[in-house]
């Protein structure tokens, strides 16, 4: 069982402060720096002494960053003054207690207030009313004429299950519409059934969302294919988009 006694020491404070200081609302951990404070000072009969972040750690077992924020509050209520010598700050108390500031939340904890907004603006995001907004930001979406074509025709190039899976597919048509805005319909058609006809890629190639997807060398697909379908034999023969079409579509006739 503890058993002070003020012969074996105590910290001699000046009514007016210890007054001054009931009359000032000070953060927990603040409160406990300043207290430290107090100690190696008054408690030693000394107007400053430097403290050493570690040294304050130990003393409140406080971690040492949060040392350092309560610092930060002490200092903008004017309670402490301390200056660096050789490295170690050296503090001392600030008796003017005139001059002390009361403690606001502004001056403070900016840190801890961003992650507190941060969450609130994470849950506002991931709740009802925010999901049923970017739904029914889909549903505005109108798909073009030609990403409605592309669409159709890659599905004619599938197997009746997945026609059936995929049919008025809206991200499909939303990611021609993406490659619309940089490619003609007839260039994308045309890569459509060069490499939905190839033996390899017939299988590997069964959505148009792959196109935006990257490969192992960080190249887009589409821009893989696109390159892939210059190197492609009699590529440039047939000026006729509809001619080339019927080629890549393995028609004898053209």
């Amino acid at each position: 069982m503890a058993n002070p006694q003020k012969e074996n020491g105590y910290t001699a404070i000046a009514n007016d402060i210890m007054e001054a200081l009931g009359g000032i609302r000070i953060p927990g951990e603040a409160r406990q720096m300043l207290d430290v404070i107090f100690r190696k000072t008054y408690g030693w009969n000394k107007p400053s002494d430097r403290i050493s972040v570690s040294q304050f750690s130990e003393a409140t077992k406080i971690a040492k960053p949060s040392i350092v924020r309560a610092r930060k509050v002490l200092t903008e209520m004017n309670l402490i003054v301390y200056n660096n010598v050789n490295g170690t700050p050296e503090y001392r108390i600030n008796k003017d207690f005139e001059t002390w500031k009361p403690f606001t939340k502004k001056l403070t904890f900016t840190k801890k207030l961003k992650k507190v907004n941060k969450k609130v603006n994470k849950r506002l995001h991931s709740s009802y009313p925010q999901k049923k907004l970017i739904q029914k930001q889909k549903e505005i979406y109108i798909p073009t004429k030609n990403s409605e074509t592309l669409t159709e025709y890659f599905l004619s190039t599938l197997s009746e299950e997945f026609r059936a899976k995929f049919k008025d597919n809206k991200k499909w048509q939303m990611e021609f519409d993406k490659h619309l805005k940089i490619h003609t319909v007839d260039r994308l058609k045309l890569m459509i059934a060069y490499f939905r006809r190839d033996d390899f890629w017939c299988k590997n190639f069964l959505s148009p969302l792959k196109l935006s997807t990257k490969n192992r060398d960080g190249m887009k697909y589409i821009d893989y294919f696109l390159e892939r379908m210059k190197s492609k034999p009699n590529n440039g023969t047939y000026h006729n988009p509809e001619d080339q079409l019927k080629y890549f579509e393995g028609i004898d006739d053209v």
